[in-house]
């Protein structure tokens, strides 16, 4: 009688301390995501006035004189960024080297997350 109520206290108790782990690491996991996704987003955000910086106001740049203007941030970024610039027509006029043959969709209207696999470089 007495072992039978010790094991149903313990197993009581393990169940107890095993859901509250899961809820904890649940709430845990879903915190640090939400504060990695804001982290990142302060980062591009922080290199698009970078760049923007560096491109300046004027809108009739070629490819070549971006290439100029920005090639070094972007090859010193290359381990963070994928860095594209489109002309206004839609054109794309930059590309960093490490974005490879892939494009990536112009975004300029949206301000939604995405997600492509690109071929040559995986998710993004």
């Amino acid at each position: 009688m007495i072992r039978s109520f010790r094991f149903r206290i313990t197993r009581w108790f393990a169940g107890l301390v095993t859901a509250i782990l899961i809820v904890s690491l649940a709430i845990g996991g879903r915190l640090l995501n939400k504060q990695m996704i804001t982290g990142l987003e302060l980062l591009q955000e922080v290199e698009v006035k970078e760049l923007a910086e560096l491109l300046g106001d004027d809108a009739t740049l070629s490819s070549e004189e971006i290439r100029k203007r920005i090639a070094e941030d972007a090859d010193n970024d290359a381990e963070l960024f994928l860095i594209q610039v489109l002309g206004r027509d839609g054109t794309v006029k930059f590309r960093s080297d490490n974005l490879g043959a892939s494009t990536l969709r112009d975004q300029t209207e949206s301000k939604e997350h995405w997600t492509d696999l690109l071929p040559e470089v995986g998710p993004v």
